[in-house]
């Protein structure tokens, strides 16, 4: 393929085990297809249950780090438990750390920015020049070099597969989910209040609405998700996470599963969309 410039971009073809994860994937995500008319009565944007769809959204994240259903019991030794998460292994001890940690989950380079970058590389050599890993013996690189180095062709395996298919910002369920998990647990650890975790969610909130129409649409981009970070050890890793996530979504949106309970907010069409960066 030509670009602009008469350079050649690099289209890698999947060997056979990755042509059965890209299959397996795509199958997987017809378990979750668009739903029909949603129940949720459109309203203005300031009217938006915002608060309890991020806390919704984020029972995903909060499973997977093994609180049950994503709750956090409100205890005392939840609270402790929280703290010393958020303190000791997040090094928040603060609103400052907070909001600087928030920063760097939604808005830094995430999964989304690496799957861009993965994806408009020219070529997996020149994507190996600027990731190359530095190292103080010569066994170490040699060793670290060529894990990086199937990483990266695993990854823009991948990307080239669904190149015209996804765009990057789908990625950016994972950025704002893990987002979402840490505010609540700020909550929970009562490092903020519900009041003043206001403006985190609105951010979180405006931009799943605007990525995605539905729970089914922003379950489908949560799988690719889990196969790109599971591409990063192996196939058989990628292959994994998306059992393991498809199994926790399905939980979530069985009958009776929570975000089933929960119908995804639909804004007034003649309603201007919220800024988002």
């Amino acid at each position: 393929m030509l670009l602009d410039d008469e350079e050649t971009l690099e289209i890698l073809s999947p060997n056979p085990e990755m042509a059965a994860l890209i299959g397996d994937l795509k199958k997987t995500m017809t378990r979750f297809p668009e739903p029909g008319a949603s129940t949720a009565v459109p309203v203005l944007w300031e009217e938006l249950p915002l608060e309890t769809f991020v806390r919704e959204a984020a029972r995903l994240p909060l499973m997977l780090t093994g609180w049950s259903k994503g709750d956090i019991p409100d205890s005392n030794l939840s609270t402790g438990e929280i703290l010393h998460d958020l303190s000791a292994e997040l090094d928040i001890m603060s609103g400052e750390d907070l909001n600087e940690a928030f920063l760097m989950d939604v808005e830094g380079e995430g999964l989304a920015a690496d799957y861009r970058r993965v994806l408009e590389a020219r070529s997996v050599s020149l994507l190996w020049k600027n990731s190359a890993v530095m190292g103080w013996s010569g066994f170490e690189v040699e060793t670290q070099n060529q894990a990086l180095q199937e990483a990266l062709k695993r990854k823009r395996v991948f990307a080239d597969a669904f190149r015209g298919e996804i765009s990057w910002m789908t990625l950016r369920c994972y950025d704002l989910l893990k987002g979402a998990a840490l505010i609540e647990k700020a909550i929970a650890g009562e490092m903020i209040s519900v009041e003043d975790a206001g403006h985190f969610k609105k951010r979180i909130g405006g931009e799943l609405l605007l990525r995605y129409s539905s729970w089914e649409s922003l379950a489908r981009a949560i799988q690719i998700a889990a196969v790109w970070i599971g591409l990063e050890e192996s196939v058989h890793a990628a292959e994994d996470a998306l059992r393991q996530m498809t199994t926790v979504l399905e939980s979530l949106l069985s009958e009776g599963g929570a975000w089933r309970q929960f119908p995804w907010p639909q804004q007034k069409a003649d309603e201007s969309l919220p800024e988002v960066y």
